[in-house]
């Protein structure tokens, strides 16, 4: 399916970057219609953050397949108050993603 994706650097989008993530995304369908959307940033960018609730979601979303339940729930609780743990117990909870 990659061979129907073009990409095609801009260099006035490239200039407006970090402050903006710019994209024009464009979609040609089978019977001809075309949508086409501009974008300067997304959710989770700088100027757009993502709620803790949606970040939780995310995660537990992408991590799933991967994880059991109760690592997930160690990892969202230890991101939740890391500023206030040891790297070395951060990263024993995240040893055990696999668990």
């Amino acid at each position: 399916m990659l061979h129907r994706f073009v990409v095609r650097p801009k260099d006035e989008y490239s200039k407006r970057f970090p402050e903006e993530v710019c994209a024009t995304i464009t979609v040609k369908l089978a019977d001809g219609r075309v949508f086409s959307i501009d974008k300067t940033d997304y959710e989770g960018f700088y100027n757009r953050p993502m709620s803790w609730d949606t970040v939780i979601a995310k995660f537990n979303n992408l991590a799933a397949p991967f994880t059991s339940g109760r690592v997930r729930h160690r990892v969202i609780n230890a991101v939740r108050n890391i500023e206030y743990m040891k790297v070395r117990d951060f990263t024993a909870i995240l040893a055990h993603l696999n668990a």
